[in-house]
């Protein structure tokens, strides 16, 4: 569909001011700076012009914008349909050149539509990234958990609005795309579709999407994915915006043949402290992350603490981390080294006698 319209000189504006208690300022002689911001309200000003009037007796102006005295940019220059466009008002209360911010807000339909002129008026849409956008994060053994929620900020500006498509590239095999339904009676309340395409309806209808694992029962590779949301029409490509996928699973499958799994103490460098330590200790599942570790220390000799090891989700097996605590009646204990081989764990603490302060460095090994 194409539509014409006529190019103003100006539009009109009102506001009304107030003097430093907020009472309107009636009868007053002010200068008032328009300016026309692009994109956000912290934008670039692309024109800006100058206004010397006197209010009412209730503190209302009036003013048309596009006709005052131009103080940089052409007016006629404005790309009304290029991203949004915001109007900053500044006020001089006094004639000493000083402006005051008294307000920015966003332009809504109108300047739009007295921009197009006698030239088809082409279809425009604004699309970014929230400034502060989460990951969009994904679990193997999961369909979905809302983590992988897409986001966007969108607004379609000019034109007829029609279904706009989001199509996404670089996606893994075995990802689908579940929007929230809008409801309706038997309506499933959310809905998969593995095209790899979402969509808004007659470019308004902004979907609450997100994604997930298809076949719960097939993984994806654990990864950092580079994806791509390209967003158009069937006739036109507007826009694309790059994203990250992260999808992970549990970070220690690959370093243990089972769990439970026991590990045998197999040396101690100091001797004489070796009767401190268990035979034995026992690993076993407790989170995606982590593991459980049984205690390293003997409680007969007064020992307590708690002990688990950490696995990164995108690294190998002997980068894996000991979160430890331990505590002795009789010494003070610091884990100083810790590794983690797979079929060896190595743990190198400082023990400190209370008392003497004495203290003793000590390498125990465990073997499966």
């Amino acid at each position: 569909m194409t539509t014409f319209a006529q190019v103003p000189q100006g539009f009109s504006f009102q506001g009304v001011a107030f003097d430093d208690i907020g009472d309107p300022l009636s009868e007053s002689e002010i200068s008032i700076k328009i300016q026309i911001i692009d994109t956000d309200v912290n934008g670039v000003a692309v024109y800006s012009e100058l206004h010397d009037i006197t209010t009412s007796s209730q503190g209302l102006y009036s003013l048309q914008i596009g006709m005052g005295n131009t103080e940089s940019g052409q007016f006629s220059d404005i790309e009304w349909l290029a991203d949004l466009k915001f109007i900053r008002v500044s006020i001089d209360y006094d004639a000493s050149g000083e402006y005051e911010v008294v307000g920015t807000n966003q332009f809504l339909s109108v300047p739009y539509a007295l921009a197009a002129g006698s030239a088809p008026v082409e279809s425009k849409i604004y699309v970014t990234s929230p400034e502060s956008k989460p990951q969009m994060i994904i679990k193997n053994g999961n369909d979905y958990d809302g983590q992988g929620s897409i986001r966007y900020q969108y607004q379609w500006i000019d034109g007829l609005p029609e279904d706009l498509f989001i199509e996404f590239s670089g996606l893994p095999n075995n990802i689908a795309i579940y929007t929230n339904s809008r409801g309706g009676f038997g309506l499933n309340s959310v809905i998969k579709n593995t095209t790899n395409v979402d969509t808004i309806i007659d470019g308004v209808l902004k979907p609450s999407s997100f994604l997930g694992i298809n076949d719960i029962n097939l993984e994806v590779p654990k990864g950092i994915y580079p994806i791509e949301l390209t967003f158009k029409t069937e006739t036109k490509t507007f826009k694309t915006l790059n994203d990250t996928l992260v999808v992970y699973g549990i970070a220690y499958e690959d370093c243990f043949t089972s769990l439970p799994s026991t590990y045998t103490l197999d040396s101690v460098s100091c001797d004489s402290l070796q009767s401190l330590f268990n035979e034995e200790i026992t690993l076993d599942e407790s989170s995606l992350n982590s593991v459980s570790v049984t205690p390293i220390f003997q409680d007969n000799y007064g020992g307590s603490g708690d002990s688990s090891i950490s696995f990164p989700q995108f690294g190998e097996c002997n980068e894996a981390t000991s979160n430890s605590y331990f505590y002795f009646n009789t010494y003070n204990v610091e884990l100083e080294e810790f590794m983690f081989l797979g079929s060896e764990i190595h743990y190198t603490f400082k023990l400190t006698e209370f008392g003497t302060n004495e203290e003793t460095e000590c390498t125990v090994i465990y073997k499966q």
